[in-house]
């Protein structure tokens, strides 16, 4: 049906390289999706509502289904007119009652004055006659209807809990309790998490550890960011490595393992697309805005924020990189000797040529004075790569046997809906050499959904499997040192994920053999 759909929809020109959503009630409220990411950051439609209530109002809320009309309260003035002919001073939502319409000014047995209601009745009289302190310490504005009653403090309590945090009921209830107790801490937690640097959102659990973090992770790779909680493994990204510039080759190995492709160690020149924008403008000229070039490498983030040449007043002989956080600029060289000469084989100017087949040297968690690791950056990322091709690697494979299920289940569910239907489906062929078309109609259809599912595991076998196997064969050539990590790695063996290709013979009839 999809297939019928996408040829539909391409002979009369509606497909193009995006989606537009747009709200189903103010269509000149849209944004275009080009990635399944980008849904995520499609904003909510702040146009008033504007219809008419049942009321009679214009709905003053931001644009929301019809049907919640009746949940939200009118906010407008109300429209009834009391019998005295004046106009009820209430919001719409609110219940009438006596008409509150101020007519005159009475002074009271206390001596002060107040308004007169159009019903007759008399308010309370609200004047703040002193200020009384409390033996806790707080003061209490005393108001002229409260005289003679007996009053206590409404201020919250304050005082400092063994957690660290101030009390947040009432001082009076604190005080008047057994001993003084006060009640559990309701605030939140805000400690920071040691592993991944976010602040606990729970309440209050002093004396126990801090949950598992509940925020979004902020991992990311070319392809996007992780969909998973920050507390939650990353899901390993299947898609291949995209490389950063022209210069370098493209690569069929995975995103989640190490790369194949080499860091560019070419100058970054004027005249072609800025990587660092590439995402916002591709014809952007790698031109700093101050006028000067790019110190800094091809396929690298430019520096936009600090130009060494502005500060030092000569130009930069050396490539540079400049960390995303604190904008402090970098020597290259220097750290790909530091970082990476014991991975990558390095010429007489310092440049990439190759694999060295080895494991970094010293370190691998090494920072700018700010605190961002090095390997955050997009030159050293091979670093995180290799320090984690252990776990990658489970999760791997985790994420092929639940493909592998998935597709099995399918199977298995096509069989079972296959054998159930033979003989529905044997009735219908008709044996009348003028019903070919029907019949050969009739095979197709049935075979359809088991022509799709053999591309699906084709094209899974193909995109994925092949490619992770390939991926695993190209780190125990050139880095096996990585596979150290493996405490059972078959060496001299590969992965074979012949399991995901086709498992059946082709449906169309095939020529006897000679």
């Amino acid at each position: 049906m999809w297939h019928q759909i996408i040829d539909i929809f391409a002979a009369r020109g509606r497909i193009g390289p995006g989606l537009r959503t747009c709200c189903s009630r103010h269509p000149n409220h849209y944004s275009d999706v080009y990635a399944p990411e980008g849904f995520d950051q499609v904003q909510d439609c702040n146009v008033q509502c504007g219809e008419v209530r049942a009321c009679g109002h214009t709905c003053q809320e931001r644009c929301h289904p019809p049907e919640l009309h009746e949940r939200l309260p009118c906010t407008s003035p109300c429209k009834t007119i009391h019998p005295c002919g004046h106009q009820c001073l209430k919001l719409c939502s609110e219940s009438c009652g006596l008409c509150r319409y101020p007519i005159k000014q009475q002074v009271q047995p206390c001596g002060h004055p107040v308004d007169v209601f159009c019903s007759g009745a008399l308010p309370t009289c609200t004047k703040i006659i002193s200020t009384v302190p409390l033996p806790c310490g707080h003061h209490r504005e005393l108001r002229c209807c409260d005289k003679g009653k007996p009053y206590s403090c409404g201020e919250k309590c304050g005082q400092y809990l063994l957690c660290g945090h101030p009390c947040q009921g009432l001082c009076a209830d604190c005080r008047s309790s057994p001993c003084s107790t006060h009640r559990p801490c309701s605030n939140q937690c805000g400690a920071k998490l040691q592993l991944c640097g976010h602040y606990c959102d729970s309440e209050c659990h002093s004396g126990s550890p801090c949950p598992p973090c509940k925020q979004p992770c902020q991992q990311s790779c070319a392809h996007g960011h992780c969909k998973n909680l920050c507390s939650e493994p990353c899901d390993p990204c299947i898609k291949p490595h995209q490389k950063q510039c022209s210069h370098q080759a493209q690569s069929s190995l995975l995103c989640s393992l190490p790369s194949d492709i080499l860091p560019c160690c070419e100058p970054c020149n004027k005249g072609e697309s800025c990587n660092s924008y590439s995402s916002l403008d591709p014809n952007l000229s790698l031109v700093l805005p101050c006028g000067h070039a790019c110190p800094s490498l091809c396929g690298e983030v430019c520096p936009t924020k600090v130009c060494p040449q502005c500060v030092s007043g000569i130009a930069s002989t050396t490539a540079i990189l400049a960390c995303p956080t604190c904008h402090g600029v970098l020597d290259i060289k220097d750290l790909d000797r530091r970082l990476i000469s014991n991975i990558y084989t390095l010429d007489g100017c310092g440049n990439i040529t190759g694999f060295a087949s080895g494991s970094p040297e010293g370190p691998m968690d090494l920072n700018c004075v700010c605190g961002t690791p090095f390997y955050g950056l997009r030159r050293y990322s091979i670093l995180k790569q290799l320090s984690q091709t252990a776990s990658a690697f489970v999760r791997l494979l985790s994420k092929l046997g639940k493909g592998l299920n998935t597709f099995s289940r399918r199977i298995h569910y096509h069989e079972k809906e296959l054998e159930e239907s033979f003989h529905s489906f044997r009735d219908q062929i008709r044996p009348n050499p003028l019903a070919g078309n029907q019949n050969r109609a009739l095979v197709a259809s049935r075979a359809q959904r088991l022509l799709r599912l053999s591309d699906s595991i084709e094209d899974y076998n193909n995109s994925v499997a092949m490619a992770f196997e390939q991926s695993i064969m190209w780190i125990q050539t050139t880095l096996p040192t990585a596979l150290l990590q493996f405490p059972s790695w078959p060496a001299g063996t590969g992965l074979r994920t012949n399991i995901f290709r086709p498992f059946w013979p082709p449906l169309t009839p095939q020529p006897p053999p000679p």
